[in-house]
């Protein structure tokens, strides 16, 4: 009899869960509700129509509006806020087909750099062949979810045609470089993955980069259950998933990196994970590791076993 193997889940690589032109809607209600201020996304999610101000979907489309340049954000968890960017509140008030308007809205289209590797790929959206060629290439090259393929082509080609890069004229490239719409294209496209230690590196998530300057890599964890690769860079303790990892400048020879264990003291270190961590109160904190796997029943044997110590430690008060 043999072990059932559990199968590897492939993550896509960041690209937005909706269209561009759905996006500006999304837009242009959060402006009816808070103008140009930051709003909390607790508050903004339910206005959307999500039943949760934590709900998986509505974050998603949290994550477009910023991976197409809409919003900027500010804060964590509870206390996270977006706010319109200017991009996105000359677009709302702009007036249709004018040069400024398609500008703005092609700046859009061209963010979520998976967008412009496929323009760069493919050419305009009549130009590229048919979807089990490219969806071949997303699964194989870019390491797309085959589940993921269908819906993000159709939201593609949406908002390359709504963005006018889709017309035979406007992106005919001359010898300069630059296409009909005044518009560069891009031929020095950021390759994801391959990172070692000692290279310099930027993490793109949600289509935007999040290191002010890039930072040296100094431990890497072989892929985990889920078939992620951990990169850590100096200076954080956060893994970064490889597939979002662009290497600026390669490390020149063999590096002695710092020491990554900051406590470690066993094997089983490798297999843990940080499941939450916060503040209890001014003076104390807490983090809850976790190995192996973790669900929803393991957390709910997990709150009974607090509970009942909480009574033990009611009682011994008493």
């Amino acid at each position: 009899m043999t072990d059932d193997v559990k199968p590897t889940r492939i993550r896509s690589p960041s690209y937005p869960s909706i269209d561009l032109e759905t996006a500006i809607n999304r837009c242009k209600e959060l402006h009816d509700f808070a103008k140009k201020s930051p709003a909390l996304v607790s508050a903004v999610l339910p206005r959307w129509g999500y039943k949760t101000e934590k709900s998986a979907n509505g974050m998603k489309v949290i994550a477009a509006l910023k991976s197409f340049g809409l919003i900027e954000d500010s804060g964590r968890n509870a206390m996270r806020k977006v706010t319109l960017t200017d991009r996105s509140y000359r677009i709302i008030h702009g007036v249709p087909d004018t040069p400024v308007y398609l500008r703005d809205i092609q700046d859009c289209a061209m963010q979520p750099s998976i967008y412009r590797h496929l323009l760069e790929t493919y050419g305009p959206v009549h130009l590229m062949p048919d979807d089990s060629v490219v969806g071949s290439y997303l699964i194989l090259e870019r390491k797309f979810n085959e589940s993921a393929i269908g819906g993000f082509l159709q939201d593609y080609k949406s908002t390359m045609i709504y963005a006018n890069i889709n017309a035979e004229d406007s992106e005919a490239e001359d010898e300069s470089g630059q296409n009909n719409n005044g518009g560069e294209i891009d031929k020095n496209l950021p390759t994801f993955g391959g990172a070692n230690i000692g290279d310099l590196i930027q993490w793109e998530s949600n289509g935007a980069l999040q290191f002010l300057s890039p930072l040296k890599v100094r431990q890497i964890f072989e892929p985990d259950a889920d078939g992620v690769t951990w990169v850590f860079v100096e200076g954080s303790e956060t893994g970064i998933d490889m597939s979002e990892v662009i290497v600026e400048t390669a490390s020149q020879g063999a590096k002695t990196p710092p020491i990554f264990p900051l406590v470690e003291t066993r094997d089983s270190k490798k297999t843990e994970k940080e499941f939450l961590s916060g503040s209890m109160s001014k003076t104390s904190k807490f983090r809850l590791l976790t190995e192996g796997e973790f669900d929803s029943k393991a957390l709910d044997r997990m709150i009974k076993m607090l509970a009942m110590q909480k009574e033990i430690w009611d009682d011994e008060a008493d």
